[in-house]
């Protein structure tokens, strides 16, 4: 990771995290045009070495897509997450909203041998939305031709012995990179003892777990530089803290959500899930603020959630990354 500049400020980002926005943006096109815009956007220093994969159905849709990219110059590999897609009922449903119920995160597979030996931390809880788009991800398989073989993304890294990894997201796939670091870190690090060099970043995640994971999460990462990304009028990364900040967002710009407003009854029926969970939603350390810049196109109480999905939106992260 030294080869990225990890400073950032508002209008000025460091490469580290103009590139990684850049590869979570491109994550949302379909996998053939991943494959020809991850070179084409890199003046054709970065390659996918694993995937695309794409998982979808016929009653789903597309809900869950990941793939690996190789810059060759640094030997640095990405791990880029893609947030949830647009018309996936299914991803909004049973991943991002799914906030009532919990599942430990040593629960995910391959890290039930670990459960003991993080007993000190108790149970470290994570959404069932969480754990299953962690699930769903962590079972993709890709062709790899050269061994002739399907590889998960962690028996891939760990065969080529991979140096240094960055796992990066935006949206769902922001919420899924903190778990998706401690994940290979466990399995390549603790456990296959590898010293890999794990990086990450996530634009616009919600909280994916509770205290505890967040102080795991912590304790591992250190605050070794800022990788949490949020535009200060996204109410994405707010879900599940507190109701009332997510409501009066926008009321310093005169826009209010209406007790009428579907939306209203939809936050107000997913907060009491999550209320009603059995842990207090945490966002981890360590994170930067981007000051937003309201959307006057979208200023009458009826746009609310106009409002919102433009603040959640890359381009918007793009513009305020500078």
């Amino acid at each position: 990771m030294n080869s990225y500049d990890t400073t950032l400020e508002a209008g000025a980002a460091g490469s580290f995290y103009t590139l990684a926005l850049k590869l979570a943006t491109i994550a949302y096109e379909q996998p053939s045009k991943i494959v020809t815009d991850v070179p084409g956007e890199t003046n054709g220093n970065l390659q996918v070495v694993w995937g695309p994969v794409l998982d979808q159905s016929i009653l789903s849709g597309q809900y869950s897509c990941m793939y690996i990219t190789l810059d060759k110059t640094t030997g640095v590999h990405h791990l880029v997450i893609r947030g949830t897609h647009r018309d996936s009922l299914f991803s909004w449903l049973f991943e991002d909203f799914s906030v009532g119920e919990t599942k430990p995160f040593f629960s995910l597979p391959g890290l039930t041998v670990g459960r003991r030996a993080e007993a000190s931390l108790g149970d470290i809880m994570i959404s069932k939305g969480t754990w299953r788009g962690m699930t769903y991800i962590l079972n993709m398989r890709s062709w790899m031709s050269k061994v002739g073989l399907y590889m998960t993304a962690l028996e891939y890294l760990a065969h080529i012995k991979a140096k240094s990894v960055i796992v990066c997201g935006h949206s769902l796939g922001g919420t899924l990179t903190p778990p998706m670091y401690l994940y290979l870190n466990y399995l390549l690090n603790v456990i296959g003892k590898r010293n890999c060099s794990l990086g990450l970043v996530s634009f616009a995640g919600l909280p994916p777990g509770g205290q505890k994971f967040a102080t795991y999460f912590n304790q591992v990462f250190q605050n070794a530089y800022p990788w949490r990304i949020r535009n200060t009028l996204d109410i994405a990364p707010l879900m599940w803290l507190n109701l009332e900040t997510v409501l009066n967002i926008y009321q310093s710009n005169n826009l209010s959500l209406s007790y009428v407003d579907p939306v209203r009854g939809l936050l107000d029926a997913y907060f009491w899930e999550a209320d009603d969970s059995g842990i207090t939603y945490t966002q981890p350390t360590r994170a930067v603020d981007l000051p937003g810049v309201f959307d006057t196109r979208w200023r009458e109480d009826h746009f609310w959630a106009a409002q919102a999905a433009h603040q959640h939106g890359t381009d918007t992260y793009k513009a305020l990354l500078g």
